[in-house]
């Protein structure tokens, strides 16, 4: 499941193409009473199923859901993830970081220390290049936190040419 809790009716409409395409069951708030607070309740109803290990939810993103500088609902939040993933699911959370960089001009993680405490694995990704000749991009995911094995970074280039659609720009993605 894709929960798509931060985008525009254009976006949403044409990711919910590409989402039927690919078998995949998107959530929006506000289309059929569905609310990003109901995601905790769903999760539960998913892992009580038995159906959790052949479950991927992504939730596009995290503080549509709850607050993130809120220590005691981020880690009431976790705690209703927490079981879905012990049963074999899979969750993924987007979540915005600071619009100001650090002293070492590096992307700053944003929200309660309780966010990265509870998960298994967590990253920051930041743009390592833009080449305007080429029209493309090159980000790097940087392992903040991990637990099981997972890798520690992870880059990928993808096209930022104009007018392209969603799509397009999921094609051009390459490690």
């Amino acid at each position: 499941f894709y929960v798509n809790a931060d985008d525009s009716e254009h976006g949403m409409l044409e990711k919910l193409k590409l989402a039927e395409e690919l078998g995949i069951g998107m959530l929006v708030p506000g289309f059929n009473r569905f609310s990003a607070k109901q995601l905790p309740g769903l999760l539960f109803e998913l892992g009580q199923s038995g159906l959790a290990s052949e479950t991927i939810v992504i939730l596009d993103t995290l503080k549509k859901a709850t607050p993130t500088n809120d220590k005691a609902r981020i880690s009431a939040f976790n705690g209703a993830v927490r079981p879905f993933c012990t049963l074999g699911g899979t969750f993924i959370a987007l979540h915005h970081v600071n619009k100001n960089r650090n002293d070492e001009g590096e992307v700053v993680f944003s929200g309660t220390s309780d966010l990265v405490d509870d998960i298994d694995a967590g990253y920051i990704i930041d743009i390592v290049s833009t080449d305007e000749l080429t029209k493309t991009q090159i980000v790097i995911f940087k392992r903040i936190k991990g637990r099981g094995g997972v890798v520690h970074n992870a880059a990928f280039r993808y096209s930022i040419a104009d007018g392209q659609s969603y799509q397009g720009l999921l094609a051009s993605v390459e490690e």
